[in-house]
């Protein structure tokens, strides 16, 4: 009878059972289930609930086959990454995932939506829109979208293991809007001068026996990797003026090295690559870590 709708308190027996019995008449009156849950969340509200409708909880690889273009729905998935927004009117897009798939998200700006995602973590998207881009389907807030950050990860997909050589090494360090984070120089476009946070954002670029695969490499899995973090990309580049500095020190020892990549491989459109959960040179990490300590 409730389904579809959140009510944060405990309601009496005997409440429960009178809307269940005005909700039975209104359905037999064909009324429309939008409809009904509108009358269902007013009638809780008059008597002191708080109560809310939410759509229906999905997988993210039931949108587009059982879940129709401009349908609301909930997800929950694992963000994997955010792409630059091209418009002020976007306040955040990327990817995120969860076991069955990959999808992209658009939080449009001056929709208040409840806070701002990062990557790598687990979200509830509730109230969202299904849409279609680039031929393919994408979710999209609303005003009546919420997001809630959730304590357990989701299980992704299953990692993929991949060695190849280092074909090229990009990226360096990013300043970043604290609210949305957005790549920024000076003040956010959106929130102004409310703060800001660096992030190391590197890619890699792998040859593998079936083809060139481009590998994101997070900053857990680059200090693992290299024995260097953020810190050290922030004093780097503070003394070259370049933040791409700690990057161009690394390329040297990795460029041309037999690595060996692990973690799931994200595909949504054009977009195409692998994210490392792990990382491994056994040959030479000790030196790349030697070296650079060397020249910090």
């Amino acid at each position: 009878m409730l389904e579809g709708i959140e009510v944060k308190d405990d309601i009496p027996r005997s409440v429960i059972e009178e809307l269940r019995k005005k909700v039975e008449q209104l359905k037999a009156l064909g009324l429309p289930d939008e409809d009904v849950k509108k009358f269902a969340v007013n009638f809780l509200e008059k008597r002191g609930f708080k109560a809310k409708i939410v759509a229906k909880s999905v997988k993210i690889s039931n949108i587009g086959r059982d879940v129709e273009v401009k349908k609301m729905v909930t997800v929950k998935g694992k963000v994997l990454t955010l792409f630059e927004p091209k418009s002020d009117k976007i306040l955040q897009t990327g990817l995120m995932a969860d076991e069955t798939g990959v999808i992209r998200f658009v939080l449009w700006n001056g929709e208040k939506v409840s806070g701002c995602v990062k990557p790598g973590q687990t979200y509830v998207f509730k109230n969202v829109v299904v849409n279609e881009f680039a031929e393919a389907y994408q979710v999209e807030s609303t005003q009546d979208t919420e997001i809630e950050k959730c304590k357990e990860s989701v299980q992704v997909s299953k990692p993929r293991e991949l060695t190849g050589v280092v074909l090229a090494i990009a990226g360096g360090l990013n300043v970043r809007c604290s609210e949305c984070y957005r790549s920024i120089s000076e003040s956010c476009p959106i929130h102004g001068n409310v703060g800001e946070v660096y992030t190391l954002d590197v890619k890699m670029l792998l040859s593998t026996t079936d083809d060139d695969i481009w590998v994101v490499i997070p900053e857990r899995v680059f200090k693992e990797l290299t024995g260097f973090d953020v810190d050290i990309a922030i004093e780097k580049a503070k003394k070259s003026m370049d933040k791409s500095a700690i990057v161009k020190e690394v390329e040297k020892y990795l460029v041309g090295r037999v690595i060996t990549i692990k973690g799931p491989y994200v595909e949504w459109g054009k977009y195409k690559a692998l994210h490392a959960e792990s990382a491994d040179i056994p040959d030479v990490r000790q030196l790349v870590v030697e070296k650079l300590k060397e020249v910090v």
